[in-house]
């Protein structure tokens, strides 16, 4: 058996690959075991369950995330785990592995093979776990702001209802929007980021190479000031797996610290959906 140590260089995929579990596990739990099966190059999940759950802990609040896209992502995200661990010379064969976490200070996988054999240990020290995306804080930010969160997206409902077209002006940073009775608004606007249903993954628009600096100059000022703050990790990480009711509230979180009226987010075709922060016209999104 191989024992990593808590500075592995694939700490962090190892992080990404357990978070699905604070969706699919019920609030409270401290171990849990999840069994896979290989299906030729990929994996299917074939049972999550935890084995201990704290009996003081809160019912977290149903946010109406899809357990189904979750458990896509938990297989996605041990597949490329499985393909770390042979890189560092573990032969896993994808068969189970059993997780025991203390929320954001440490957490330890240890995985094992069909006939039983624990095939190695890896550790997650506090400063990686400290990167989760799916932490109290940040759940208990968006049920606290669901009210003002929907009283953001009147405004953008209402424009959404008569618009006939629409385009993102980079070298001003402004949406255009023409609606149907003719009219035409033009609405200060910042990339927040984008959301593939393909990969089941959200990509900040500061770690998106497709886009200019000053296309999410104002997103990583937040990034930078979010680095402070506990349980942020939906914040500062470039990305993370997720489904997209998450991905979208996420973005409201952002917008919201940022001062933004609400958030567009125009599917572009197939499963990707890209996210803007709209602003009061005339004012330039704040630094």
């Amino acid at each position: 058996m191989k024992q990593f140590s808590a500075d592995a260089p694939f700490a962090d995929v190892a992080l990404g690959a357990i978070e699905p579990l604070w969706v699919l596990l019920p609030s409270g739990w401290k171990q849990a075991r999840a069994e896979f099966e290989v299906a030729g190059e990929g994996i299917r999940v074939k049972s999550v369950a935890p084995t201990l759950v704290d009996a003081m802990a809160e019912q977290r609040p149903d946010l109406g995330l899809n357990h189904g896209v979750w458990s896509a992502c938990l297989a996605r995200g041990f597949m490329h785990l499985r393909t770390e661990l042979g890189e560092h010379g573990v032969s896993w064969d994808g068969s189970a592995v059993d997780v025991e976490k203390e929320d954001l200070t440490r957490a330890l996988l240890t995985f094992s093979n069909a006939d039983g054999q624990v095939t190695c240990t890896v550790p997650l020290s506090k400063p990686v776990m400290r990167g989760q995306v799916l932490t109290d804080e940040t759940l208990g930010i968006i049920v606290d702001r669901s009210t003002r969160f929907a009283k953001m997206q009147q405004s953008v409902a209402a424009l959404a209802a008569t618009l006939k077209s629409w385009e993102f002006e980079a070298d001003t940073q402004t949406l255009v929007f023409k609606l149907a009775d003719g009219d035409v608004k033009r609405i200060p606007a910042q990339v927040l980021g984008s959301y593939s249903g393909d990969e089941g993954t959200f990509l900040w628009s500061w770690a998106n190479k497709s886009y200019k600096p000053a296309d999410h100059e104002k997103v990583l000022a937040l990034r930078e000031q979010s680095l402070n703050w506990l349980g942020a990790g939906a914040l500062w990480r470039p990305g993370f797996f997720s489904d997209e009711r998450f991905a979208g509230l996420v973005t409201m979180i952002a917008a919201s610290e940022m001062g933004a009226t609400g958030v567009f987010p125009p599917r572009m075709g197939g499963a990707l959906r890209i996210y803007y922060a709209l602003f009061t016209e005339g004012q330039t999104p704040p630094v």
